[in-house]
């Protein structure tokens, strides 16, 4: 979750940070991560910044995303999806 949506200056950061991460661990090549702003986060047809397959681009967190999220999550850092996603 995120306050904003990134601006091109964050988003050149996590694609830095996220490719650094591939070079040091190859398990951080498996990583996808959303990065969903607070006042889009309930609109499902709403895209948002995502790392998915060594690229940074926009989608939807889809329904089924949001399921998964809400039923088994990862969490690496931060709250539960369950505290700000809603059901």
């Amino acid at each position: 979750m995120t306050e904003t949506t990134p601006r091109p200056a964050i988003r050149a950061e996590l694609t830095a940070i996220h490719e650094h991460l591939a070079q040091e661990l190859d398990e951080a090549a498996a990583l996808h991560c959303a990065y969903v702003s607070a006042d889009r986060v309930e609109d499902v047809t709403r895209t948002h910044w995502t790392w998915a397959f060594h690229q940074l681009f926009r989608r939807p967190l889809s329904i089924i995303a949001r399921a998964e999220l809400q039923a088994d999550p990862i969490i690496v850092f931060g709250s539960s999806p369950a505290s700000w996603l809603p059901p």
